[in-house]
């Protein structure tokens, strides 16, 4: 069971951690806990929550000013660049056991958090006080940096402190220089797939309508290569336009970069132009989750018309076909 905001309170009293307890509206970005603290303290940690292709999980907890690369920090930890996303919110659920808004480095505190790797900014052992969620986005608790590191421990955690901000080169004889923190972790329990591996199937029409448009390009290709031996003209060209015609295909009906073309549009438009959504998150003032929710929303909208595309195409090329065996021409 995870813990209540309560049951984290009485655990660092006590273990004797020293701190202040404000409560306030909830609030869902950096900028907003700001707001409802009292002198409005530019100490509010950010965190965010993210996971690699291996499907651990890290919490990046940093003051509001520091500037964290993902691909950077995907490097140092030896997933390769793009190796980092953001977590989605489910696993916010299951893994932090904590509801939207209320990331903390003391979600460490929770059973099923154990395996989660937590970074914290080097720079705030350099702060009189920094300001952290106790599980809940309606409560903050400030603390010195050396009662935040009495707090982890308290919950069993030795705190790792790191540069966030640096670019380390990295080569043969370089090394990640974090990768032995990653190598050392493992999945959370609820972060991992299915135990079979399996993924769930596409809905009916989606495969047929993905079969019509791969079979489509292939019967065109095939009357193309006919159509030259006929001819007495070679193949390669038809081969190239046949690599060429699937390339541009799957651009087209790629879903993921569309997905980041249209948040890219819509953060610029609303942040400023050149505004990326890492940067974003980054920099506090987008929410994290609601980033991550509204990225699986629009990925899920197209891919539900991708596949709408997909069985249409398919009925109307059917119907060519049956058309043309009857006869029957407009």
């Amino acid at each position: 069971m995870p813990l209540t905001k309560d049951e984290l309170i009485a655990k660092l009293k006590d273990a004797g951690v020293s701190f202040e307890s404000f409560e306030h509206p909830p609030v869902m970005t950096v900028e907003a806990q700001i707001a409802a603290l009292p002198g409005n303290p530019q100490t509010v940690l950010k965190n965010l929550f993210v996971k690699d292709k291996k499907h651990r999980c890290y919490i990046i907890t940093a003051l509001p000013d520091t500037k964290i690369d993902m691909q950077v920090l995907s490097a140092r930890l030896g997933t390769g660049k793009g190796g980092l996303r953001l977590a989605p919110e489910e696993l916010l659920l299951e893994v932090l056991q904590v509801p939207l808004g209320s990331v903390t480095p003391l979600a460490v505190a929770n059973p099923e958090a154990a395996d989660v790797v937590l970074l914290l900014d080097d720079k705030i052992k350099a702060q009189q006080v920094v300001y952290v969620h106790p599980l809940v986005n309606t409560t903050s608790l400030a603390l010195g940096p050396a009662a935040l590191e009495a707090a982890l421990k308290a919950v069993g955690r030795d705190p790792l402190f790191v540069d966030l901000e640096a670019d380390p080169k990295i080569d043969r004889d370089n090394p990640p220089d974090l990768k032995a923190t990653a190598d050392a972790a493992k999945p959370p329990a609820a972060a991992l797939p299915p135990a079979d591996g399996a993924t769930p199937a596409p809905p009916a029409d989606a495969k047929a309508g993905a079969a019509a448009a791969a079979a489509a390009p292939a019967a065109k290709d095939a009357g193309k290569k006919d159509a030259a031996k006929k001819d007495g003209k070679g193949g390669s060209k038809g081969a190239d336009q046949k690599k060429g015609g699937a390339a541009t295909l799957t651009a087209l009906t790629a879903v993921g970069p569309r997905v980041e073309e249209v948040l890219s549009l819509a953060v610029g438009a609303l942040l400023g132009a050149g505004t990326t959504a890492e940067a974003a998150v980054a920099e506090g003032r987008v929410d994290a989750y609601a980033l991550a929710r509204l990225r699986a929303d629009l990925e899920m909208q197209l891919s539900s018309l991708k596949n709408a595309a997909y069985a249409a195409g398919h009925v109307a090329g059917k119907g060519e076909v049956v058309a043309h065996a009857e006869r029957r021409y407009a």
